[in-house]
C-alpha cells in the first residue's frame, strides 16, 4: 500500500537540508551568516523538500543511469522551484529569489542552477537516499503530529507576515550573483516592531 508518511519526513529533511546548504553558501559567497529560511518560524527551505519529494516518486519510473536521475532532476527540481516563485508572487507578491542574471525565465529559475539540481538529484539518490532511507523508517510515528502541527503553525505565520507585508523577501540563493533581499525572519522581527 502507498503511503504519503516517508513523503513528510522526506519534504523536512530535506527542506531542513536546503536550509543548511542555502545558509553555508551565502556564508561561502558573503562572508556572513544569515539565515536562509523561507518559513518564518522553522529552519526550512520548502523548495527543496518539494523537489526532492518529486525526486522521490519519480525514481522506480526512470531507467537506470545516472544521466536519467540527472534530467530527471533538472526538470522537476527546475518545475518544481519555477511553481514554488510563482505561487509565491501569485499569492503573496513575495520573491523569495531573484535569479537577475543571463539564463534565466521570469527571474524564477536560472539554467545554472537546473544544471545544480540535476547534479543534487545525482547525489540524493546514490549517496543521500541510502543514509537517509533507515533514519526516515526509525522516525516514531508519535513524532507525525506534533512535526505537522508545528509546519503548519510555521506556514500559517509566514503566510500572515507575507500577505502583510507583500514585498520582495528572499529565502536567499548560494549563487553570488543572485539579490538576496530581507530573509522572512527579519521581516518578521520588523512587523513584530512596528505594532510596538
Amino acid at each position: 500500500m502507498f503511503s504519503l508518511l516517508p513523503y513528510f519526513w522526506i519534504f523536512l529533511l530535506y527542506s531542513f537540508a536546503g536550509f543548511v546548504l542555502e545558509t553555508l553558501g551565502a556564508l561561502a559567497m558573503q562572508g556572513a551568516l544569515a539565515r536562509r529560511n523561507t518559513l518564518v518560524l522553522l529552519p526550512l527551505c520548502p523548495v527543496y523538500g518539494l523537489g526532492a519529494c518529486a525526486l522521490y516518486a519519480s525514481f522506480d519510473y526512470l531507467p537506470p543511469g545516472f544521466m536519467w536521475i540527472f534530467l530527471a532532476g533538472a526538470v522537476l527540481c527546475t518545475a518544481v522551484e519555477y511553481a514554488f516563485a510563482y505561487l509565491g508572487e501569485a499569492l503573496f507578491r513575495v520573491r523569495f529569489w531573484d535569479y537577475d542574471i543571463p539564463g534565466s525565465l521570469h527571474r524564477r529559475v536560472n539554467i545554472v542552477f537546473s544544471v545544480l539540481w540535476g547534479a543534487l538529484a545525482v547525489l540524493l539518490r546514490n549517496v543521500f537516499q541510502p543514509l537517509a532511507a533507515p533514519l526516515i523508517a526509525a522516525v516514531p510515528s508519535a513524532a507525525f503530529w506534533p512535526c505537522l502541527l508545528a509546519l503548519a503553525a510555521s506556514a500559517a505565520v509566514s503566510a500572515a507576515v507575507f500577505a502583510r507585508r507583500g514585498r520582495g523577501l528572499s529565502s536567499g540563493g548560494f549563487c553570488p550573483v543572485v539579490r538576496a533581499k530581507e530573509s522572512a525572519s527579519r521581516t518578521a522581527g520588523k512587523i513584530i516592531a512596528d505594532k510596538r
